[in-house]
């Protein structure tokens, strides 16, 4: 069953000055500047791909509703309580918000101003992390969802993924050929439902790009990914 850990205030600021006070004088400029226009940059074309290749660390590029583009910073890889997840990655932004994200999907953000997701548990294997290229990976999941505004705990949701074309799909850092998957999640108790949609390497299946909401009504979150964690395979 996926689980997560409480995640404080403090541990932010800790995060923050960690990562700024390690490598040389320049590359933690870079960073700082870099932190500090996540979720705040002026303009789409703000951080170009050769200086986020530049940065010892993996990054997210990130657009959250009509806002602009920005980059949020992978600050810490945490081994989950899960059997069917190994890690959970933690990325931040300059204003402490936090996508936390398994095999591609958003399961856990703090500090988004629209609301957050707050737990996502399972006993099933997440047919992202199974890899969608395969003909062997289910294409229902059952899940327990929970978010804030408002008490919504433990939901019921169900999601199915259908398996799209290989399409050229535009990126911060370039057009590639990925995989298009879409993913219809209902929640019969509250009978609403959304759309999620992945774009993912159709070798091995990692995803490269997504359009994700959170929970029923929230607004949609792009991702895509910029520098990417050593630990996965996104080439």
């Amino acid at each position: 069953m996926t689980n997560f850990p409480r995640i404080s205030h403090y541990y932010y600021l800790l995060i923050i000055n960690l990562l700024l006070l390690a490598g040389c004088s320049q590359s933690t400029q870079d960073l700082s500047d870099t932190i500090q226009s996540a979720f705040l940059g002026p303009d789409d074309n703000l951080i170009s791909p050769r200086e986020v290749d530049k940065l010892p660390y993996a990054s997210l590029y990130v657009k959250m509703g009509d806002n602009p583009q920005a980059l949020m910073i992978l600050t810490w890889a945490e081994p989950t309580q899960s059997p069917n997840e190994s890690v959970a990655l933690k990325w931040l932004s300059a204003n402490h918000e936090v996508l936390v994200t398994l095999s591609g999907r958003i399961v856990k953000t703090v500090n988004l101003r629209d609301g957050n997701i707050i737990q996502l548990e399972s006993k099933n294997m997440d047919p992202l992390k199974l890899g969608l290229q395969k003909n062997s990976t289910p294409h229902i999941w059952e899940y327990k969802i929970s978010w804030l505004p408002g008490y919504h705990s433990n939901y019921q949701a169900v999601s199915t993924f259908t398996i799209g074309n290989i399409e050229s799909k535009d990126l911060p850092n370039g057009k590639k050929s990925l995989l298009h998957i879409t993913e219809e999640v209902k929640i019969p108790q509250l009978k609403q439902q959304y759309k999620n949609d992945y774009w993912i390497n159709p070798h091995t299946g990692a995803v490269i790009a997504s359009e994700q909401h959170i929970f029923p009504g929230s607004e949609k979150i792009m991702l895509s990914v910029g520098k990417p964690y050593a630990g996965e395979n996104n080439e």
